[in-house]
């Protein structure tokens, strides 16, 4: 201690020194002006960030580091703090800009106090260069920018998509209307190519036709018929993808149907499956007739079917600009043969597929066939029905009392014999 300082004064220089110490080290830039602005310290921090050297700045008025454009209102405040009014910045933190000696303007945070010595008023501001701190502020700014003109570009985007897809699936869906669900199904997901290849396996074959198709089409209106005959499609369609039969195709009233591919369940399980599918069809059909006679059709559609099974050809056939998906071969023909065979209400199955359904189906023979295009005898057999419906059903009904008898036999009634018999029961129902 020097020997000419008294303890306090040596107490506020050592505190002056420490205060000193901190400015010179500290990286913010620490200011000190009187109440008419004048610079009255200046730290190294100060000089870096402003470009002054420190002989250069003290005494100089602060609005030195101040753009021109706020150097006003810098001092109307400082004039307004002297007076004792409101004081808008200090005590606060704020971003203001700076000024450096070479012209440049830059961003800063000022923290700013005041305090008063000798009834005079001082200030001292603390000051950071905030430049980096905005350019992050900017490059956010602007990175959300993009990010929304991304968010709209890729909303804009998902609506394209949605509405091609829309598209797309209104076009799959007109487009499943000329192809077998299966087909349909195997080719968009991906399980068949769309290429010319062929392949034998064994199938059930179906073929169904309506009875004087051509004498109905003369005898009936043209728009009548079509709706008939489009709603008699539309119902056996439902009924064969009930039991998972793939539909080949339609020839004017033939229907023909296949099972055991694309998809199959085994060669017992696609036979069953496809007289089932006969049995079901016939049992609508006879609803569809006592409709069509509400209406007034005096004679409604009238079916017969044929089925077998056996090793066909099955893939796609035709042209590279164009493909049929269906099935050729002889057990294909002798399936349409046995169709074209059948009486009116019939169904006909081959002894193939005989063999494969007599656990599950009753069936009864009936004898050895010639048929078209077929070089041997056909042995071929009647489809009568499930065996819980053939308890249900008794064959024979006969009935004899006073005056009255009656015997129908269900099985050797034909179709047309009976409407026949039908016409005749009403008659006599109407004499009774």
């Amino acid at each position: 201690m020097s020997p000419h300082l008294t303890l306090p004064e040596a107490d506020t220089l050592h505190h002056l020194e420490h205060l000193q110490a901190i400015t010179h080290c500290t990286n913010d830039a620490i200011i000190s002006s009187d109440e008419q602005g004048c610079i009255l310290s200046w730290n190294p921090a100060a000089e870096k960030l402003f470009g002054y050297p420190e002989e250069e700045a003290i005494g100089r008025p602060i609005s030195i580091i101040i753009p021109e454009q706020f150097r006003e209102q810098h001092e109307e405040g400082i004039r307004r703090a002297a007076r004792g009014g409101p004081r808008r910045v200090i005590g606060s933190t704020a971003e203001l800009l700076g000024l450096h000696r070479d012209g440049g303007i830059f961003p800063i945070e000022l923290s700013l106090s005041t305090w008063r010595s000798e009834g005079r008023s001082c200030f001292v501001g603390i000051i950071r260069d905030i430049s980096s701190r905005k350019e992050a502020e900017a490059e956010l700014l602007r990175s959300q920018e993009r990010l929304k003109k991304q968010a709209r570009k890729l909303r804009a985007a998902n609506k394209e998509v949605r509405e091609k897809n829309e598209q797309l699936e209104a076009l799959s869906n007109k487009l499943a209307k000329y192809l077998s669900r299966q087909v349909y199904d195997s080719i968009f997901q991906g399980k068949r190519d769309v290429k010319i290849e062929s392949y034998r396996k064994k199938l059930t074959v179906f073929f169904s036709d309506i009875h004087d198709f051509s004498g109905m089409a003369d005898r009936v209106e043209p728009e009548v018929l079509t709706l008939l005959l489009n709603k008699y499609l539309d119902e056996m369609s439902k009924i064969a993808l009930e039991y998972g039969g793939t539909i080949d195709k339609y020839i004017g009233d033939a229907i023909m149907i296949f099972f055991g591919d694309p998809e199959s369940r085994g060669e017992k399980e696609d036979a069953v499956a496809c007289v089932k599918m006969a049995l079901a069809m016939k049992h609508r059909m006879a609803c569809l007739q006592k409709e069509w006679e509400v209406l007034g059709i005096g004679r409604p559609f009238q079916v017969r079917m044929g089925i077998n099974s056996g090793y066909c050809t099955v893939g796609n056939f035709g042209s590279e600009e164009r493909l049929d998906y269906t099935i050729v071969g002889g057990e294909v023909n002798l399936a349409s043969r046995l169709e074209n065979a059948a009486e009116v209400g019939q169904i006909l199955i081959s002894r193939h597929t005989y063999g494969l359904v007599k656990d599950e189906i009753s069936c009864r023979k009936n004898g050895e066939l010639k048929l078209k295009g077929i070089t041997y005898p056909v042995q071929a057999y009647e489809v009568l029905g499930l065996p819980g419906e053939m308890e249900e059903e008794q064959p024979l009904l006969k009935r004899e009392l006073e005056g009255f008898q009656l015997l129908i036999d269900f099985q050797k009634l034909s179709g047309p014999d009976k409407l026949a018999a039908r016409d005749l029961l009403e008659q006599a129902i109407a004499r009774l």
